[in-house]
Protein backbone atom coordinates (compact mmCIF):
# COMPACT_ATOMS: atom_id res chain seq x y z
CA UNK A 1 0.00 0.00 0.00
CA UNK A 2 1.41 3.32 -0.84
CA UNK A 3 -0.15 6.66 0.12
CA UNK A 4 0.71 8.16 -3.20
CA UNK A 5 -1.31 6.26 -4.89
CA UNK A 6 -3.97 8.73 -5.68
CA UNK A 7 -6.93 6.71 -4.94
CA UNK A 8 -4.71 5.79 -1.06
CA UNK A 9 -4.62 8.93 -0.86
CA UNK A 10 -8.62 10.40 -0.97
CA UNK A 11 -9.12 7.42 1.18
CA UNK A 12 -6.19 8.43 3.58
CA UNK A 13 -6.90 12.11 3.58
CA UNK A 14 -11.06 11.70 4.23
CA UNK A 15 -11.02 8.57 5.95
CA UNK A 16 -12.70 9.08 9.92
CA UNK A 17 -10.44 7.35 12.03
CA UNK A 18 -6.78 8.79 12.47
CA UNK A 19 -3.97 6.99 10.16
CA UNK A 20 -0.32 6.88 10.25
CA UNK A 21 1.82 5.10 8.12
CA UNK A 22 5.11 3.91 10.14
CA UNK A 23 8.27 3.27 8.05
CA UNK A 24 10.80 0.39 8.50
CA UNK A 25 13.51 3.21 9.39
CA UNK A 26 10.83 3.91 12.40
CA UNK A 27 10.26 7.46 11.04
CA UNK A 28 6.30 8.40 10.63
CA UNK A 29 5.85 8.53 6.60
CA UNK A 30 2.65 9.61 6.77
CA UNK A 31 -0.38 11.19 9.36
CA UNK A 32 -4.10 12.19 8.22
CA UNK A 33 -5.75 15.00 9.58
CA UNK A 34 -8.13 12.89 11.72
CA UNK A 35 -5.28 11.81 13.79
CA UNK A 36 -3.99 15.45 14.04
CA UNK A 37 -7.37 16.56 15.01
CA UNK A 38 -7.96 13.53 17.84
CA UNK A 39 -4.56 14.73 19.11
CA UNK A 40 -5.44 18.43 18.98
CA UNK A 41 -2.07 19.22 17.19
CA UNK A 42 -0.27 19.59 13.64
CA UNK A 43 2.26 16.79 12.93
CA UNK A 44 4.88 17.30 9.75
CA UNK A 45 6.57 14.11 9.06
CA UNK A 46 8.56 12.82 9.43
CA UNK A 47 8.94 12.63 13.42
CA UNK A 48 10.26 9.28 15.38
CA UNK A 49 7.91 6.95 17.32
CA UNK A 50 9.48 8.22 20.69
CA UNK A 51 9.29 11.77 19.89
CA UNK A 52 5.33 11.62 18.93
CA UNK A 53 5.12 9.32 22.28
CA UNK A 54 7.16 12.39 24.26
CA UNK A 55 4.63 15.10 22.84
CA UNK A 56 1.65 12.51 23.79
CA UNK A 57 2.43 10.95 26.98
CA UNK A 58 4.35 13.73 29.07
CA UNK A 59 5.02 11.69 31.71
CA UNK A 60 7.94 9.64 31.57
CA UNK A 61 6.63 5.99 33.23
CA UNK A 62 3.42 5.88 31.38
CA UNK A 63 5.58 6.55 28.16
CA UNK A 64 7.89 3.99 28.72
CA UNK A 65 5.03 1.71 29.15
CA UNK A 66 3.65 2.37 25.90
CA UNK A 67 6.66 2.20 23.96
CA UNK A 68 7.50 -1.21 25.18
CA UNK A 69 3.48 -2.39 24.71
CA UNK A 70 4.48 -0.93 21.10
CA UNK A 71 7.20 -2.80 20.56
CA UNK A 72 5.96 -6.37 21.49
CA UNK A 73 3.18 -5.74 18.82
CA UNK A 74 5.77 -5.28 16.22
CA UNK A 75 6.67 -8.89 17.23
CA UNK A 76 3.36 -10.20 16.21
CA UNK A 77 1.75 -11.14 12.94
CA UNK A 78 -1.57 -9.73 14.11
CA UNK A 79 -0.83 -7.47 17.28
CA UNK A 80 -3.92 -6.86 19.31
CA UNK A 81 -5.87 -3.25 19.48
CA UNK A 82 -5.11 -1.38 22.93
CA UNK A 83 -6.66 1.79 24.70
CA UNK A 84 -3.80 3.78 25.40
CA UNK A 85 -4.28 7.40 26.75
CA UNK A 86 -2.65 10.64 25.34
CA UNK A 87 -2.53 14.33 25.92
CA UNK A 88 -4.90 16.38 23.91
CA UNK A 89 -3.13 19.63 22.93
CA UNK A 90 -5.68 21.56 25.43
CA UNK A 91 -4.26 19.67 28.08
CA UNK A 92 -7.24 17.08 28.94
CA UNK A 93 -6.37 13.30 28.91
CA UNK A 94 -8.46 11.54 26.29
CA UNK A 95 -8.34 7.72 25.15
CA UNK A 96 -7.87 6.13 21.63
CA UNK A 97 -7.85 2.52 20.78
CA UNK A 98 -4.58 1.56 18.46
CA UNK A 99 -4.49 -1.13 16.16
CA UNK A 100 -1.24 -2.08 14.01
CA UNK A 101 -1.00 -3.97 10.80
CA UNK A 102 2.19 -5.13 8.79
CA UNK A 103 2.00 -3.82 5.10
CA UNK A 104 2.96 -5.96 2.52
CA UNK A 105 6.45 -3.08 1.92
CA UNK A 106 7.45 -3.50 5.54
CA UNK A 107 5.62 0.03 6.56
CA UNK A 108 3.63 -0.23 9.46
CA UNK A 109 -0.33 0.96 9.37
CA UNK A 110 -1.70 2.43 12.68
CA UNK A 111 -5.53 3.21 13.06
CA UNK A 112 -6.86 4.85 16.32
CA UNK A 113 -10.56 5.34 16.95
CA UNK A 114 -11.14 8.15 19.42
CA UNK A 115 -12.61 5.75 23.38
CA UNK A 116 -12.95 8.66 25.11
CA UNK A 117 -16.52 8.66 26.12
CA UNK A 118 -16.40 4.76 26.41
CA UNK A 119 -13.43 4.73 28.53
CA UNK A 120 -15.08 7.53 30.92
CA UNK A 121 -18.18 5.31 31.33
CA UNK A 122 -16.29 2.30 31.74
CA UNK A 123 -14.38 4.18 34.33
CA UNK A 124 -16.99 5.53 36.32
CA UNK A 125 -18.44 2.32 36.09
CA UNK A 126 -15.59 0.44 37.74
CA UNK A 127 -15.64 3.44 39.97
CA UNK A 128 -19.09 2.59 41.01
CA UNK A 129 -18.47 -0.76 41.35
CA UNK A 130 -15.93 -0.37 43.43
CA UNK A 131 -17.85 2.15 46.16
CA UNK A 132 -20.83 -0.51 46.05
CA UNK A 133 -17.90 -3.63 47.42
CA UNK A 134 -16.77 -0.95 49.99
CA UNK A 135 -20.11 -0.59 51.16
CA UNK A 136 -20.69 -4.37 51.24
CA UNK A 137 -17.75 -4.98 52.99
CA UNK A 138 -17.59 -1.62 55.42
CA UNK A 139 -21.30 -3.41 55.95
CA UNK A 140 -21.77 -4.29 59.98
CA UNK A 141 -24.39 -6.82 59.19
CA UNK A 142 -22.96 -10.07 56.57
CA UNK A 143 -23.91 -9.05 53.24
CA UNK A 144 -23.90 -11.49 49.98
CA UNK A 145 -24.27 -10.20 46.43
CA UNK A 146 -25.74 -13.00 44.07
CA UNK A 147 -27.18 -13.11 40.90
CA UNK A 148 -30.06 -14.23 39.51
CA UNK A 149 -30.08 -17.57 39.99
CA UNK A 150 -28.91 -17.38 43.78
CA UNK A 151 -25.24 -17.91 43.06
CA UNK A 152 -22.68 -15.97 45.22
CA UNK A 153 -20.94 -13.34 43.61
CA UNK A 154 -20.19 -11.21 45.90
CA UNK A 155 -19.45 -11.58 50.21
CA UNK A 156 -18.75 -9.20 52.90
CA UNK A 157 -15.77 -10.58 54.88
CA UNK A 158 -18.35 -9.85 57.70
CA UNK A 159 -20.50 -12.93 56.08
CA UNK A 160 -17.39 -15.02 55.67
CA UNK A 161 -16.93 -14.86 59.63
CA UNK A 162 -20.45 -15.12 60.56
CA UNK A 163 -21.74 -18.14 58.48
CA UNK A 164 -17.83 -19.90 59.83
CA UNK A 165 -15.88 -19.83 56.30
CA UNK A 166 -12.29 -19.39 56.70
CA UNK A 167 -11.87 -17.05 53.26
CA UNK A 168 -14.55 -15.56 50.89
CA UNK A 169 -13.05 -17.71 48.34
CA UNK A 170 -15.00 -20.33 50.21
CA UNK A 171 -18.42 -18.57 49.98
CA UNK A 172 -18.14 -17.38 45.72
CA UNK A 173 -20.11 -19.68 43.62
CA UNK A 174 -22.16 -21.54 46.54
CA UNK A 175 -25.99 -21.27 46.33
CA UNK A 176 -27.20 -18.93 48.62
CA UNK A 177 -29.62 -21.45 49.80
CA UNK A 178 -26.73 -23.70 51.15
CA UNK A 179 -26.69 -21.02 53.83
CA UNK A 180 -30.33 -21.76 54.45
CA UNK A 181 -31.56 -24.47 56.63
CA UNK A 182 -33.11 -27.19 54.49
CA UNK A 183 -37.06 -26.56 55.88
CA UNK A 184 -36.60 -22.74 55.59
CA UNK A 185 -35.53 -23.29 51.93
CA UNK A 186 -38.93 -23.69 49.82
CA UNK A 187 -40.16 -20.41 51.47
CA UNK A 188 -36.96 -18.72 50.76
CA UNK A 189 -37.42 -19.83 46.78
CA UNK A 190 -40.79 -18.08 47.53
CA UNK A 191 -39.38 -14.86 48.92
CA UNK A 192 -36.77 -14.92 46.20
CA UNK A 193 -39.52 -14.35 43.26
CA UNK A 194 -40.87 -12.32 45.03
CA UNK A 195 -37.69 -10.00 45.23
CA UNK A 196 -37.48 -10.23 41.94
CA UNK A 197 -41.25 -9.15 41.14
CA UNK A 198 -41.69 -6.48 43.83
CA UNK A 199 -37.94 -5.33 44.38
CA UNK A 200 -37.58 -6.09 47.89
CA UNK A 201 -38.23 -9.17 50.22
CA UNK A 202 -37.92 -10.35 53.93
CA UNK A 203 -37.37 -13.75 55.62
CA UNK A 204 -37.05 -14.72 59.12
CA UNK A 205 -35.82 -18.53 59.09
CA UNK A 206 -33.30 -21.03 60.47
CA UNK A 207 -29.81 -19.67 59.00
CA UNK A 208 -26.74 -22.32 58.54
CA UNK A 209 -23.41 -22.24 59.21
CA UNK A 210 -20.26 -24.71 57.82
CA UNK A 211 -20.22 -26.51 61.08
CA UNK A 212 -24.38 -27.52 60.40
CA UNK A 213 -24.91 -25.03 63.28
CA UNK A 214 -27.73 -23.27 63.00
CA UNK A 215 -29.36 -19.74 64.40
CA UNK A 216 -32.66 -17.36 63.62
CA UNK A 217 -31.92 -14.66 61.24
CA UNK A 218 -33.86 -12.22 59.94
CA UNK A 219 -33.05 -12.24 55.90
CA UNK A 220 -33.76 -9.28 53.80
CA UNK A 221 -32.85 -9.09 49.91
CA UNK A 222 -32.92 -6.06 47.44
CA UNK A 223 -32.89 -6.30 43.31
CA UNK A 224 -30.02 -5.03 41.51
CA UNK A 225 -30.50 -3.28 37.82
CA UNK A 226 -28.77 -1.68 35.42
CA UNK A 227 -28.33 1.39 33.71
CA UNK A 228 -31.29 0.21 31.58
CA UNK A 229 -33.81 -0.93 34.52
CA UNK A 230 -32.82 -4.88 33.64
CA UNK A 231 -32.39 -6.64 36.62
CA UNK A 232 -28.84 -8.16 37.66
CA UNK A 233 -28.20 -9.11 41.24
CA UNK A 234 -29.88 -9.56 44.54
CA UNK A 235 -28.12 -8.02 47.38
CA UNK A 236 -28.75 -9.97 50.54
CA UNK A 237 -28.64 -8.52 54.66
CA UNK A 238 -28.94 -11.21 56.97
CA UNK A 239 -29.07 -10.67 60.74
CA UNK A 240 -29.18 -12.88 63.87
CA UNK A 241 -32.40 -12.36 65.58
CA UNK A 242 -31.90 -15.40 68.19
CA UNK A 243 -31.57 -13.33 71.26
CA UNK A 244 -34.19 -11.27 70.34
CA UNK A 245 -36.36 -14.23 69.04
CA UNK A 246 -35.70 -15.86 72.67
CA UNK A 247 -36.33 -12.63 74.53
CA UNK A 248 -39.67 -12.09 72.50
CA UNK A 249 -40.97 -16.14 73.12
CA UNK A 250 -40.04 -15.42 77.24
CA UNK A 251 -42.07 -12.33 76.89
CA UNK A 252 -44.91 -14.19 75.01
CA UNK A 253 -44.57 -16.98 78.19
CA UNK A 254 -44.62 -13.65 80.69
CA UNK A 255 -47.71 -12.48 79.19
CA UNK A 256 -49.46 -15.16 79.52
CA UNK A 257 -48.37 -15.89 83.18
CA UNK A 258 -49.22 -12.82 83.76
CA UNK A 259 -53.01 -13.34 82.00
CA UNK A 260 -53.34 -16.27 84.28
CA UNK A 261 -52.43 -14.71 86.90
CA UNK A 262 -54.64 -11.62 86.59
CA UNK A 263 -56.95 -14.10 85.71
CA UNK A 264 -56.98 -15.54 89.02
CA UNK A 265 -56.77 -12.09 90.84
CA UNK A 266 -60.25 -11.23 89.00
CA UNK A 267 -61.64 -14.36 90.52
CA UNK A 268 -60.55 -13.46 93.73
CA UNK A 269 -61.86 -10.50 93.61
CA UNK A 270 -65.12 -11.36 92.47
CA UNK A 271 -65.07 -13.29 95.11
CA UNK A 272 -64.28 -11.08 97.96
CA UNK A 273 -66.69 -8.93 96.28
CA UNK A 274 -69.72 -11.21 96.65
CA UNK A 275 -68.24 -12.63 100.14
CA UNK A 276 -68.19 -8.97 101.11
CA UNK A 277 -71.86 -8.56 99.65
CA UNK A 278 -73.43 -11.11 101.80
CA UNK A 279 -71.74 -10.42 104.99
CA UNK A 280 -72.87 -6.83 104.83
CA UNK A 281 -76.37 -8.30 104.25
CA UNK A 282 -76.28 -10.33 106.73
CA UNK A 283 -74.90 -8.02 109.44
CA UNK A 284 -76.99 -5.50 108.26
CA UNK A 285 -80.70 -7.18 109.86
CA UNK A 286 -79.66 -7.03 113.20
CA UNK A 287 -78.06 -3.88 113.11
CA UNK A 288 -80.64 -2.33 112.76
CA UNK A 289 -82.97 -4.16 114.71
CA UNK A 290 -80.39 -3.16 117.68
CA UNK A 291 -80.00 0.60 116.91
CA UNK A 292 -83.85 0.57 116.73
CA UNK A 293 -83.97 -1.26 120.34
CA UNK A 294 -81.05 1.19 121.24
CA UNK A 295 -82.87 4.22 120.30
CA UNK A 296 -86.21 3.10 122.05
CA UNK A 297 -84.36 2.74 125.06
CA UNK A 298 -82.58 6.43 125.28
CA UNK A 299 -86.77 7.42 124.18
CA UNK A 300 -87.94 6.36 127.55
CA UNK A 301 -90.05 3.94 125.57
CA UNK A 302 -88.48 0.75 127.63
CA UNK A 303 -88.52 2.55 130.92
CA UNK A 304 -86.59 4.71 132.87
CA UNK A 305 -82.63 4.82 132.71
CA UNK A 306 -80.35 6.58 135.17
CA UNK A 307 -77.60 8.91 133.65
CA UNK A 308 -74.84 6.47 133.63
CA UNK A 309 -76.87 4.12 131.91
CA UNK A 310 -78.36 6.76 129.74
CA UNK A 311 -74.32 7.71 128.63
CA UNK A 312 -73.60 4.03 128.16
CA UNK A 313 -76.38 3.34 126.09
CA UNK A 314 -75.50 6.56 124.28
CA UNK A 315 -71.89 5.62 123.88
CA UNK A 316 -73.03 2.27 122.37
CA UNK A 317 -75.42 3.83 120.00
CA UNK A 318 -73.22 5.87 118.10
CA UNK A 319 -70.73 2.68 117.85
CA UNK A 320 -73.52 0.87 115.98
CA UNK A 321 -74.17 3.96 113.76
CA UNK A 322 -70.52 4.11 113.40
CA UNK A 323 -70.69 0.32 112.44
CA UNK A 324 -74.10 0.94 110.03
CA UNK A 325 -72.09 3.86 108.29
CA UNK A 326 -69.61 1.42 107.27
CA UNK A 327 -71.66 -1.50 106.15
CA UNK A 328 -73.17 1.23 103.86
CA UNK A 329 -69.47 1.83 102.43
CA UNK A 330 -69.28 -1.81 101.53
CA UNK A 331 -72.56 -2.10 100.15
CA UNK A 332 -72.26 1.42 97.86
CA UNK A 333 -68.32 -0.02 97.36
CA UNK A 334 -69.95 -3.08 96.42
CA UNK A 335 -72.89 -1.63 94.06
CA UNK A 336 -70.25 0.77 92.28
CA UNK A 337 -67.85 -2.42 91.19
CA UNK A 338 -70.98 -4.89 89.91
CA UNK A 339 -72.62 -2.31 88.73
CA UNK A 340 -70.25 0.40 86.93
CA UNK A 341 -71.87 -0.10 83.25
CA UNK A 342 -75.51 -0.25 84.22
CA UNK A 343 -75.28 2.53 86.70
CA UNK A 344 -78.23 4.75 86.16
CA UNK A 345 -78.92 7.58 88.83
CA UNK A 346 -82.64 8.75 89.25
CA UNK A 347 -82.31 12.63 88.26
CA UNK A 348 -84.44 14.77 89.45
CA UNK A 349 -84.99 18.39 90.26
CA UNK A 350 -82.92 18.52 93.47
CA UNK A 351 -82.93 21.60 96.16
CA UNK A 352 -79.38 21.55 96.82
CA UNK A 353 -79.85 23.56 99.91
CA UNK A 354 -81.76 21.20 101.71
CA UNK A 355 -80.03 17.96 101.21
CA UNK A 356 -76.59 20.27 102.56
CA UNK A 357 -79.08 20.96 105.62
CA UNK A 358 -79.73 17.63 106.37
CA UNK A 359 -76.43 16.50 105.58
CA UNK A 360 -75.02 18.84 108.03
CA UNK A 361 -77.83 18.27 111.02
CA UNK A 362 -76.98 14.21 110.40
CA UNK A 363 -73.00 15.37 110.80
CA UNK A 364 -73.59 17.31 114.36
CA UNK A 365 -75.79 15.16 115.66
CA UNK A 366 -73.12 12.60 115.20
CA UNK A 367 -69.68 14.01 115.56
CA UNK A 368 -70.77 16.63 118.58
CA UNK A 369 -69.15 19.42 116.67
CA UNK A 370 -69.93 23.00 117.40
CA UNK A 371 -72.79 24.50 115.06
CA UNK A 372 -69.95 27.48 113.81
CA UNK A 373 -67.07 25.05 112.72
CA UNK A 374 -69.66 24.30 110.37
CA UNK A 375 -70.20 27.14 108.10
CA UNK A 376 -73.02 27.08 104.85
CA UNK A 377 -72.74 29.03 101.99
CA UNK A 378 -75.31 29.36 99.63
CA UNK A 379 -76.39 32.05 96.79
CA UNK A 380 -79.50 33.36 96.69
CA UNK A 381 -81.84 31.95 94.11
CA UNK A 382 -79.55 28.97 93.53
CA UNK A 383 -81.27 26.85 90.97
CA UNK A 384 -81.99 23.22 91.57
CA UNK A 385 -79.87 20.62 90.64
CA UNK A 386 -80.60 17.73 88.34
CA UNK A 387 -79.19 14.55 90.55
CA UNK A 388 -80.38 11.52 91.90
CA UNK A 389 -81.33 13.09 95.84
CA UNK A 390 -80.59 10.03 97.77
CA UNK A 391 -76.83 9.80 95.75
CA UNK A 392 -75.97 13.00 96.40
CA UNK A 393 -76.84 12.93 100.26
CA UNK A 394 -74.79 10.09 99.92
CA UNK A 395 -71.56 12.41 98.15
CA UNK A 396 -71.95 15.63 100.82
CA UNK A 397 -72.60 13.38 103.68
CA UNK A 398 -69.09 11.80 102.37
CA UNK A 399 -67.27 14.69 101.60
CA UNK A 400 -68.50 16.45 105.03
CA UNK A 401 -67.62 12.68 106.87
CA UNK A 402 -63.97 12.67 105.45
CA UNK A 403 -63.29 16.75 106.26
CA UNK A 404 -64.64 16.38 109.39
CA UNK A 405 -62.45 12.87 110.06
CA UNK A 406 -59.06 14.11 108.86
CA UNK A 407 -59.35 18.29 109.36
CA UNK A 408 -59.49 17.66 112.85
CA UNK A 409 -62.07 18.72 115.42
CA UNK A 410 -61.19 21.70 116.06
CA UNK A 411 -60.82 23.02 111.95
CA UNK A 412 -63.51 24.69 110.21
CA UNK A 413 -65.63 23.19 107.49
CA UNK A 414 -67.09 25.23 104.65
CA UNK A 415 -69.45 24.26 102.23
CA UNK A 416 -70.36 26.55 98.95
CA UNK A 417 -72.86 26.24 95.99
CA UNK A 418 -72.83 29.19 93.49
CA UNK A 419 -74.26 28.79 90.03
CA UNK A 420 -71.51 28.74 87.37
CA UNK A 421 -71.73 28.65 83.30
CA UNK A 422 -75.34 26.83 83.69
CA UNK A 423 -74.21 24.63 86.48
CA UNK A 424 -74.62 24.23 90.13
CA UNK A 425 -71.13 24.23 91.62
CA UNK A 426 -70.61 22.95 94.66
CA UNK A 427 -66.90 23.30 97.25
CA UNK A 428 -66.69 21.79 100.63
CA UNK A 429 -63.09 22.94 102.03
CA UNK A 430 -61.73 22.35 105.48
CA UNK A 431 -58.23 24.53 107.25
CA UNK A 432 -57.10 21.44 108.36
CA UNK A 433 -53.62 19.58 107.55
CA UNK A 434 -53.90 19.17 103.92
CA UNK A 435 -52.68 16.60 101.87
CA UNK A 436 -49.29 16.04 100.04
CA UNK A 437 -48.69 15.12 96.46
CA UNK A 438 -48.49 11.49 96.97
CA UNK A 439 -51.63 11.26 98.81
CA UNK A 440 -53.90 13.28 96.51
CA UNK A 441 -52.67 11.05 93.59
CA UNK A 442 -54.44 8.12 95.27
CA UNK A 443 -57.46 10.26 97.59
CA UNK A 444 -60.06 8.13 95.66
CA UNK A 445 -58.73 4.63 95.41
CA UNK A 446 -60.35 2.26 97.51
CA UNK A 447 -59.63 1.12 100.75
CA UNK A 448 -56.58 4.07 100.72
CA UNK A 449 -56.65 6.19 104.00
CA UNK A 450 -54.33 9.30 104.74
CA UNK A 451 -52.80 10.01 107.37
CA UNK A 452 -52.84 8.85 110.77
CA UNK A 453 -56.64 8.86 110.96
CA UNK A 454 -57.30 5.45 110.01
CA UNK A 455 -61.35 5.65 111.06
CA UNK A 456 -63.62 3.88 108.41
CA UNK A 457 -62.47 1.98 105.33
CA UNK A 458 -61.22 4.67 103.18
CA UNK A 459 -63.83 4.30 100.13
CA UNK A 460 -65.67 7.32 100.86
CA UNK A 461 -64.23 9.65 98.32
CA UNK A 462 -63.87 6.26 95.87
CA UNK A 463 -67.76 6.02 96.11
CA UNK A 464 -68.33 10.11 95.91
CA UNK A 465 -66.04 10.13 92.54
CA UNK A 466 -68.17 7.01 91.25
CA UNK A 467 -71.49 8.61 91.78
CA UNK A 468 -70.16 12.26 90.50
CA UNK A 469 -69.05 10.31 87.14
CA UNK A 470 -72.53 8.16 86.74
CA UNK A 471 -74.00 12.32 86.77
CA UNK A 472 -71.59 13.26 84.34
CA UNK A 473 -69.34 15.15 86.76
CA UNK A 474 -65.62 15.47 87.75
CA UNK A 475 -64.53 15.66 91.01
CA UNK A 476 -61.36 17.90 91.66
CA UNK A 477 -59.51 18.20 94.80
CA UNK A 478 -57.11 21.05 95.19
CA UNK A 479 -54.46 20.73 98.70
CA UNK A 480 -51.52 21.44 100.01
CA UNK A 481 -49.38 20.66 103.03
CA UNK A 482 -50.86 23.21 105.73
CA UNK A 483 -53.07 24.72 103.79
CA UNK A 484 -56.47 22.83 104.00
CA UNK A 485 -58.10 20.88 101.19
CA UNK A 486 -61.22 21.77 98.82
CA UNK A 487 -63.21 19.00 97.26
CA UNK A 488 -65.40 20.49 93.96
CA UNK A 489 -68.05 19.31 92.05
CA UNK A 490 -70.84 20.22 89.62
CA UNK A 491 -74.27 19.67 88.75
CA UNK A 492 -76.24 20.38 85.58
CA UNK A 493 -78.89 23.43 86.96
CA UNK A 494 -82.58 22.81 87.06
CA UNK A 495 -84.43 25.93 86.66
CA UNK A 496 -83.82 28.71 87.95
CA UNK A 497 -84.12 29.06 91.35
CA UNK A 498 -85.34 26.72 94.39
CA UNK A 499 -88.87 26.59 95.47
Amino acid sequence: MHVEHPFFSSIFAHHPDGIAVLGREGQFKAINPSLERLVGRRIEPPVGMAELAELLVPDPAHRAEALRTWEQDLALASPPSHVLAFQHASGEWRWGRFQQAHLPNGDILISCVEFTAQRLHELEALEAKERYRALVHASPDPVTVTDLAGRIVEVSQRAVEWYGFGTAAELIGLSAFELIAPETRPQAAVNLAETLRTGWGRLVGEALRKDGSRFVAELTASLVRDADGAPIAFVGVTRDITQSRAAEQALLARNEELARANEELARLQRAKDELVATLSHELRTPLVTGIGYLEMLLDGELGKLTARGQRRMQVALRNLRRLSRLIDDLLQYNRVVQSAQRYSPALQRVDVLEVIDECVTELLARTRRRRRSLVVDVAPELPRASADPELLRTVIANLLDNAARHAGARTQIRICARQRDGRVELAIEDDGLGMDAASQLRAFDPFYQAGENREGLGLGLFIVRAILEAHGSQVMLESAPGKGTTIRFSLAAEGRERG
